[in-house]
């Protein structure tokens, strides 16, 4: 069936690499918006009406909802007053708190097209609406105009709330929002005189002892490398960062995710030994860490994938060869050495885990289904086009209508709901890619937005039903489409649908205002 399931596979490749991420920061572009003059800061709420009527709708939705609305509206430049824009800001950060989600995830190994869990870290790393990076985008906005308010939320913040994932596991966490809003904190929230004082080489200490997981070292080293740091702050920061790092153990997938390409775990090092060597400060003891934490972590349980990726040139796993390459005339500098075979070799029988294999989906009707759409997916052949077939033939568009028909009466028969959800919402999604420019179009995207109103995300996950909602909100929203397509989601009787497609159309009517023109009528002009 792997060639039936590739057809849901490089759909889904497509809206991970090509379709904007989501609504907010590093997502989707900020639209250029007409400038008016500043309102006063005791001016009402927003002038504009549909500006303060999508304000006031988001509040009811759920709260990642909630958030990451108002902090589009802010973002795009569509509320000016300041002193609503602070009051806005801050609800938007606490709204944040009460997301489902608490730190983004993202989808790794085989398989991950055919499990629930697999497809909730796709739809967790596109809309990327977990508490972390709902709250670091808040901070991160403040931080421009109020660097000290910035620190203050960001002290707030709850840390990540990391945990180890068994090795059958197709995802893993990604913190990294967290640690680019703290580095911009760093930055700008501290004065001349507490930097003097050790405040923030002691702010920054307290959180880098607090690394326990494989995916922090990333996003620390990185933010050490990247930091202004003055010279006696690297010297209090590092070996509290050394220390830590040489520690570091346990959750054995997620080392073997960082040890599947460790060229980014290892260029951070360099760039921080690098950064060291500049500034005249010790950089043995980083490097001794890093040596220690390979042994302790390649002498520890492992997934299957790191204890037998070896390199066919050495004896050694691939990621030992690799950090013995790139350190060794350092290693040799710092009177260390390259890591040895015998220094690896595990006490335990078998140090790799035994969890069982991920279970797939298996429903015959989902399978049934895909495989019919893969044939109405294949081109057709040169002989077919020479009897005067065409791609969009009467032929084809019976064949669509008989299949979207089939899918439309197609209920749970006994599975997981979540299982159910996301194997007709990913059929849904590619028949819609397949009757694009046929008549079948707006029937299989009626059906599909029926389909997200039937089934809400309170009986699946936010996240998992908006990343679906976002593909329609995405496709709405290209230069083909029509603003009757967005009108029918402006219609829908679901509230997140519809708030949505009127934030789209808010921004679109936005970015083809000229610049210094007010449109005559219509939400267009952004709150003062």
């Amino acid at each position: 069936m792997i060639h039936f399931r590739s057809t849901i596979f490089a759909s889904i490749l497509f809206v991970v690499v090509c379709l904007p991420l989501a609504h907010g920061q590093n997502t989707r572009e900020k639209e250029p918006v007409p400038q008016s003059s500043q309102g006063r800061s005791g001016a009402k709420p927003a002038d504009n009406p549909e500006v303060r009527s999508l304000l006031n709708d988001s509040e009811a939705l759920p709260a990642e909802f909630a958030s990451d609305v108002s902090l589009t509206l802010v973002e795009n430049g569509l509320v000016r007053n300041p002193a609503l824009k602070a009051k806005i800001i801050t609800r938007a950060f606490e709204k944040a708190s009460a997301a489902q989600d608490d730190v983004m995830q993202l989808p790794f190994g085989a398989s991950v097209e055919e499990t629930s869990a697999g497809l909730h870290a796709i739809a967790s790393s596109v809309t990327r609406l977990n508490r972390i990076s709902l709250q670091a985008r808040v901070v991160q906005q403040v931080v421009a105009t109020d660097p000290r308010r910035a620190r203050q939320l960001f002290e707030s913040m709850q840390r990540p709330q990391l945990m180890p994932v068994s090795c059958n596991e197709n995802w893993y966490f990604l913190p990294d929002a967290y640690y680019d809003a703290l580095a911009a904190v760093l930055q700008r929230g501290f004065s001349e005189r507490e930097i003097a004082g050790g405040n923030r080489a002691g702010y920054l200490s307290s959180i880098v002892t607090e690394t326990q997981f494989h995916v922090q070292l990333v996003p620390v080293a990185r933010l050490l490398s990247a930091g202004d740091f003055t010279e006696p702050e690297l010297r209090t920061i590092v070996p509290m960062y050394a220390a830590t790092l040489a520690e570091v153990h346990g959750d054995p997938l997620s080392f073997n995710i960082l040890m599947s390409a460790p060229d980014r775990f290892f260029e951070a090092i360099n760039l921080l030994l690098t950064l060291l060597d500049r500034r005249n400060v010790d950089s043995r003891a980083v490097l001794q860490a890093l040596r220690d934490y390979m042994l302790l972590n390649f002498k520890g349980p492992k997934c299957g994938a790191t204890a037998s990726s070896n390199d066919p040139e050495s004896p050694l796993p691939t990621p030992i060869a690799q950090f013995n390459q790139t350190f060794q005339s350092r290693l040799v500098r710092a009177n260390l050495g390259v890591i040895q075979e015998d220094e690896i070799k595990s006490d335990a029988k078998d140090g790799s885990s035994n969890d069982p294999p991920l279970s797939r989906w298996n429903s015959l009707t989902y399978f049934q289904l895909l495989r019919s759409i893969q044939k109405l997916n294949t081109p057709l052949i040169e002989e077919e086009l020479a009897k005067g077939r065409a791609e969009h033939d009467a032929q084809l568009l019976s064949d669509l209508q008989d299949l979207l028909t089939r899918l439309s009466s197609w209920s749970n028969e006994g599975e997981p709901e979540v299982d159910f959800f996301h194997q007709k919402a990913l059929l849904l999604e590619v028949l819609a890619k397949r009757t694009i420019g046929t008549s079948l179009q707006a029937e299989v995207l009626d059906t599909f937005v029926r389909f997200l109103e039937q089934n809400s995300y309170q009986d699946v996950s936010p996240i998992d039903w908006f990343f679906f909602a976002e593909l329609l909100l995405d496709r709405d929203a290209t230069p083909n489409s029509s603003t009757a397509d967005l009108k029918r989601l402006v219609d829908s009787r679901e509230p997140v649908l519809s708030v949505y497609a009127r934030l789209q159309l808010l921004l679109q009517s936005a970015k083809q205002t000229p610049a210094g023109k007010h449109p005559t009528k219509g939400p267009n002009k952004a709150a003062s």
